[in-house]
């Protein structure tokens, strides 16, 4: 049944589970995210107004997709930095009414979720409306539409239903300076602003990693959020490529040793003897990962096996004069080729990979 009033859509959410009605505030948040970020004086309150309503609706997303216990706490003290925020500001109209929006979002998120999200949608609706009549029309539309599409669906789909902001929603913002590309401490909010209205969201753990970061940082504003930002990414990087090459190259061993026999030596050390180009990598790859996961990663083991990596591509003829430059003292490991033709075909097809690896190890280990 088409939803056209709102009386109907606050019913249908009340019939919804938990995770659909936080997505769906969500969405509203977003939509007017814009009047906290086009703004005329950037001035210290209003920044940081903006981050922290960027703060309770991503949250808000996050927790849509990923419920777990922490998220939700984390909404709960990111609606009431943004309730906080907007009265620090003096915010008032399409911008008070924005921060609002978010707030209910996160609301949704750690309490009842349901109401929330229907205060959420009509405060983004206030704020719309408070810049343009027919902009509240289009927000109302638009929260009414979502009520038709599947909540994993709904987590692809543009926010407005259509890729990009409407050409009403631009001309509103054209006469103000837009604070997302004021700098660069606002590159992470650019990318993920535009992931959500285009329906191409930004990795949903890496989004979970950046709602956790410590209130403290929060509150010391975007260029400290955007350096812990910086370093979360950078671990991500490297632990989602470590894993990648970890499940490569443990096939390939089970392939070129047979079915069976997939189990390489667990230290580096135990593979370095057996002379194995792939097992030295598979190796070297589970402990980047493990220790790109950890909270305080321990640089020696790093070290060594960055140097496994290395000196497996030399040992298959596939590494260059350059420099690994980590700051780790990283001795190269000496390592044979012994795993055969197969062995140094598969590196030398996942040479580059491999490289990438160890270049993102560097950009990570000169941020901690």
């Amino acid at each position: 049944m088409a939803i056209n009033n709102s009386e109907d859509f606050e019913d249908w959410l009340k019939k919804q589970p938990r995770e659909t009605c936080v997505l769906i505030a969500a969405r509203a948040a977003v939509r007017v995210f814009p009047f906290v970020t086009h703004i005329d004086d950037f001035n210290t309150q209003e920044i940081k107004l903006a981050l922290l309503t960027a703060r309770a609706i991503l949250t808000s997303g996050v927790a849509s997709k990923m419920p777990t216990p922490d998220v939700m706490t984390a909404a709960g003290a990111a609606a009431g930095a943004a309730r906080a925020a907007a009265y620090a500001a003096g915010a008032a109209g399409a911008a008070a009414d924005a921060a609002d929006a978010a707030a209910y979002a996160a609301d949704a998120a750690a309490r009842a979720a349901a109401r929330a999200a229907a205060y959420a949608a009509g405060a983004a609706r206030a704020a719309a409306y408070a810049a343009d009549a027919a902009a509240g029309a289009a927000a109302r539309a638009a929260d009414f539409k979502d009520t038709d599409i599947l909540l994993d669906l709904l987590f692809e789909t543009p926010v407005w239903h259509d890729p990009g902001e409407p050409d009403w929603l631009v001309s509103v913002l054209m006469p103000k300076d837009n604070l997302l590309e004021s700098g660069p401490e606002w590159a992470f909010w650019r990318e993920w602003y535009y992931g959500f209205l285009n329906g191409k969201p930004l990795n949903w753990e890496l989004q979970k990693r950046v709602t956790l970061i410590e209130d403290a940082i929060w509150e010391d504003g975007p260029e400290a959020v955007a350096l812990e930002i910086e370093r979360i990414r950078a671990a991500f990087d490297v632990e989602t490529q470590a894993a990648d090459l970890e499940e490569n190259s443990s096939t390939a061993i089970a392939s070129i040793r047979g079915i069976g026999d997939n189990n390489p030596p667990a230290p580096i050390e135990d593979a370095s003897v057996s002379t194995a180009d792939v097992t030295i990598i598979w190796a070297a790859a589970r402990d980047i990962r493990e220790e790109a996961q950890s909270e305080v990663p321990n640089k020696a083991r790093i070290g060594k096996a960055v140097g496994a990596l290395v000196g497996a591509l030399k040992a298959c003829g596939v590494w260059g004069a350059q420099k690994v430059d980590i700051g780790l003292n990283a001795a190269v490991v000496a390592v044979g080729a012994a795993s055969g033709t197969a062995g140094v075909a598969w590196v030398t097809q996942n040479g580059d990979k491999i490289a990438e690896l160890i270049e993102a190890v560097e950009r990570w280990i000169k941020l901690f």
